[in-house]
């Protein structure tokens, strides 16, 4: 499944981008939330059973950092165009950078989380961007 250079450290088990989802959209189906980066981009699934939730997925896809920008990036795409593909979600919700002093990680971070938004628009899935203490 994985052939690109990237990883994914545990295998899980069509709306417009930053379109809010609503509560009764995600009845018994998948939510993925994405912790966007470039070197390691994590991952975690839930699903509605029920009156309760159960996680179905969680993990980090990673890439080499000795490998050039361009590869690193398509490899993250594949690995994450594989994930949404498997797991199907109704929602992806990808963290927010609200503040990073480092403005090189702010980039990768920046780059990782147009590429979780663009697969899940190509996948179907809808989508928005939240802040990490949402």
């Amino acid at each position: 499944m994985f052939d690109s250079p990237a990883t994914r450290d545990t295998p899980p088990g069509a709306a417009s981008p930053h379109e809010t989802v609503p509560d009764e959209a995600v009845l018994d189906e998948t939510v993925l939330g994405i912790d966007p980066g470039l070197s390691a981009c994590g991952f975690g699934a839930v699903r509605r059973a029920g009156d309760s939730f159960e996680a179905v997925a969680s993990g980090a896809i990673r890439t080499e950092r000795t490998l050039p920008l361009a590869t690193r990036l398509a490899a993250l795409q594949d690995a994450l165009a594989d994930l949404v593909a498997d797991l199907d979600p109704i929602a992806v919700v990808v963290e927010r950078v609200l503040f990073q002093t480092n403005a090189r990680t702010a980039i990768s971070v920046g780059q990782a989380s147009g590429l979780a938004l663009v697969v899940a628009a190509r996948q179907g899935s809808r989508s928005c961007s939240t802040a990490p203490t949402r």
